[in-house]
């Protein structure tokens, strides 16, 4: 799968399509300031409300992901 299909299959629910949803506490993807680094840190590990995806997908489906989230705008 591309980052984008697993974005909009693991991530919009809360963070919307556009990464501007803030359902239950998301934050506004567009205006993080992390890199790619620690966004891959984050969706590895997760934090507050957000779950950890480590169990769910693999480091480079993780890497793609955090990746795509970089272009929302």
């Amino acid at each position: 799968m591309t980052g984008v299909e697993i974005y909009k299959k693991q991530c919009a629910i809360c963070h919307g399509n556009n990464g501007r949803k803030g359902l239950a506490g998301a934050k506004m993807i567009p205006e993080s300031k992390l890199d790619l680094q620690e966004r891959i840190a984050l969706i590895t590990n997760g934090k507050g409300s957000m779950m950890p995806y480590k169990d769910i997908l693999s480091k480079d489906e993780i890497a793609r992901v955090a990746e795509y989230t970089l272009t929302l705008e």
